[in-house]
């Protein structure tokens, strides 16, 4: 018996609500079912990666 994959882990640091919301978008016709966090300013960015690792970061480099 083939073992699931487990859901992929994203972060999205991102300030824009539309950008974050096409991001998510991409990300569940890409890989139905993966799970998706949105992070609106690099200082929670860093608090949150402190306590948990995604597997994939997806970061706005122009954000406060």
């Amino acid at each position: 018996m083939a073992a699931e994959n487990p859901a992929i882990d994203v972060l999205i640091v991102e300030d824009n609500q539309a950008d974050s919301y096409l991001i998510q978008e991409a990300m569940q016709l890409a890989e139905p079912g993966c799970k998706t966090r949105t992070i609106v300013d690099g200082e929670s960015a860093i608090v949150h990666l402190s306590r948990h690792r995604p597997d994939i970061v997806v970061l706005d480099l122009n954000i406060p």
